[in-house]
């Protein structure tokens, strides 16, 4: 039996002229649908299903406080990963409109530390994903666009702490010509054992494949975990790596079971050392993010779109596929832009996107930051949205949660890189 809950916020113009209070003008809702009773997970533990402590008490509305922000110098044309140190310090992941790839370290009160170039083996550096290894390094996920015929996947090693690159190795898409190959998400396994996740045309065939390597680079397997027609669609490649072991990645392709192929989301989970296919999961819409928690359950956005709005589908599934909640969030968008996740240090669920609801007088649109919080059982706890004037990208942000609970948000605002950090408030009479 399930069941379900409804919320439905109402916004002021204060916040959207910048007083700091929450500020989606129109009347947005969600539903979720989370079991009763306990539900089965990898850590042995079962949900509850206690009602989560709503972060602001009734009569006050949520407010995103900024606590320190950071701008970069001009040129920044998107911002393709952001990782958290120990201490709260972000490193951002920065393409320059010049086609070079940048990392800019910030202190953990966002002052500036440094900036470097990686110096990879490539002309056109595009990021698919940045990981961090067990040694502190980074592990870069890197396409080589050489040419518009020509294209190779880089696997990188990176010491931050040196400013040095340790090690770089190319693969080189066998694509005819086409030069649609591309690399895309990243999964440590332990110290010895990196996977990385590349998509290559060839023929009819769109395939994607996994590439291991140890942790100097050398490579070990490959093997062929997706086969379908070509797309002309960028769609994310995301892979995790489970706390029991196992390897999940997350893609969007076409169910050809229909006369007309249909877009979906697929998440399958594989077993190395072989990666043996254990199980596949479809999402009607195709998939934005994925994220495990502190348990191994796994989490798969899914976003649809229709005139003005975008509805996110978040649905958290235990290590062994039961689904343990769902929640649906409509948004208001002018844009087709990917909205991510991220997981707090209690296991509660984030959400940050890019929105842009009408103005007052419905006859403008504001662009904002709209984060939203669930509890780990399903249940929105707080939720809240700022004016930010964010680059309506692909890709326009990336977002971490700190062991504070401090909300850190690294876009472009007007060609610059821009990183702020935010608590989470509320305004109340």
């Amino acid at each position: 039996m399930m069941r379900r809950r409804a919320w439905a916020w109402a916004w002021s113009l204060a916040g959207l002229l910048g007083c700091g209070d929450a500020s989606l003008d129109g009347t947005a809702s969600a539903t979720a649908s989370t079991s009763s009773g306990a539900s089965e997970s990898s850590g042995g533990e079962s949900s509850t299903g206690t009602p989560p402590v709503e972060i602001c008490d009734p009569g006050c509305r949520p407010r995103l406080d900024p606590t320190w922000s950071f701008q970069g110098e001009p040129g920044t044309q998107g911002v393709a990963a952001l990782l958290l140190g120990a201490d709260g310090a972000p490193l951002t992941a920065v393409q320059r409109s010049n086609g070079t790839l940048e990392l800019v370290s910030l202190g953990a009160d966002g002052a500036l530390d440094r900036i470097f170039a990686p110096q990879l083996p490539c002309d056109q550096c595009v990021l698919g994903d940045m990981a961090l290894h067990p040694s502190g390094d980074l592990i870069l996920s890197v396409t080589d666009l050489d040419s518009p015929w020509n294209s190779s996947a880089v696997l990188a090693r990176f010491s931050a702490e040196e400013g040095a690159l340790r090690w770089a190795r190319n693969t080189f898409f066998s694509d005819q010509g086409t030069g649609r190959g591309r690399a895309g998400g990243l999964a440590v396994l332990d110290d010895d054992r990196l996977v990385q996740l590349m998509l290559s045309e060839q023929g009819d065939s769109e395939l994607m494949w996994l590439h291991e390597s140890d942790g100097e680079g050398q490579f070990r397997l490959s093997r062929t975990v997706f086969n379908q027609i070509p797309t002309q669609q960028w769609w994310p490649m995301l892979a995790a790596a489970s706390p029991g072991g196992e390897l999940i990645i997350s893609h969007t392709g076409l169910d050809l079971d229909f006369e007309v192929p249909v877009t979906i989301g697929r998440t399958r989970r594989l077993l190395p050392p072989n990666y043996d296919f254990l199980s596949e999961r479809r999402l009607p819409f195709w998939l934005d993010d994925l994220k495990l928690d502190s348990r191994g359950n796994r989490l798969e956005m899914a976003r649809s779109e229709d005139v003005e709005t975008i509805t996110l589908l978040l649905t958290s599934r235990s290590a062994s596929d039961v689904e343990r909640w769902d929640l649906s969030l409509p948004l208001v968008s002018t844009s087709s832009t990917r909205a991510m996740l991220a997981v707090g240090p209690d296991d509660d669920v984030y959400i940050a996107a890019r929105t842009s609801p009408r103005g007052a007088s419905q006859d403008f649109f504001v662009v904002e930051l709209s984060v939203t919080r669930i509890s780990s059982d399903g249940e929105i706890r707080w939720q809240a949205s700022l004016p930010l004037d964010i680059r309506a990208s692909v890709d326009p942000l990336r977002v971490a949660i700190d062991d504070e609970d401090g909300i850190v948000v690294a876009t472009v605002v007007q060609g610059r890189l821009s990183v702020a950090r935010f608590e989470q408030g509320c305004a109340c009479e």
